[in-house]
């Protein structure tokens, strides 16, 4: 505050963006998604999805033992078209090198085997987009001059509380 008890260094700050670039104040809308990441906690999702991701591989075994056992006793049921539809393939990739001529067919003998095939792709995706996530956030701590440890709901709770005190000053 300064010696009027009345005027702090925001309400300073905002008096002079106002004079000379008044399009810094809507930095609120530019920012209007802080709120609702204040309530993210980044890494508590990112090993949520990790534990699934190691449940899923004992998951695979007893449903594979099952599909053979099935399949030993001629009990699997064809697969419809729509199930056919739903199948998934993917190109093999060495040393990080697509190679077209080598599709890998993921077929499930059950419905089970197909649905872990499908969860299995989707842990993975969402594993690999939180992990993004994480690195741009470790990233945006580190042109903010925070520490990297910092939590995210920590960071985006201050900057919420610094736009809200910022729109008040502007007010």
């Amino acid at each position: 505050k300064a010696f009027d008890k009345k005027t702090s260094v925001l309400h300073y700050l905002v008096k002079l963006v106002k004079r000379n670039d008044d399009s810094l104040l809507s930095v609120r809308d530019d920012l209007r998604h802080i709120k609702d990441a204040e309530h993210v906690v980044l890494d508590s999702l990112c090993s949520e999805i990790q534990i699934l991701k190691d449940e899923i591989d004992p998951i695979r075994d007893t449903v594979t033992l099952e599909a053979n056992r099935l399949e030993e006793a001629g009990q699997l049921t064809q697969m419809t078209l729509k199930e056919l539809s739903e199948q998934k393939t993917s190109i093999r990739n060495i040393s990080s090198v697509p190679q077209y001529n080598q599709v890998q067919h993921h077929t499930g003998r059950t419905p089970m085997e197909r649905f872990l095939i499908v969860a299995d792709a989707r842990i993975e995706a969402a594993l690999a987009f939180t992990n993004a996530v994480k690195s741009k956030f470790e990233k945006l701590l580190d042109y903010f001059g925070e520490d990297r440890g910092m939590a995210s709901n920590d960071f985006f709770g201050t900057l919420n509380a610094f736009l809200v005190e910022f729109g008040e000053a502007m007010e």
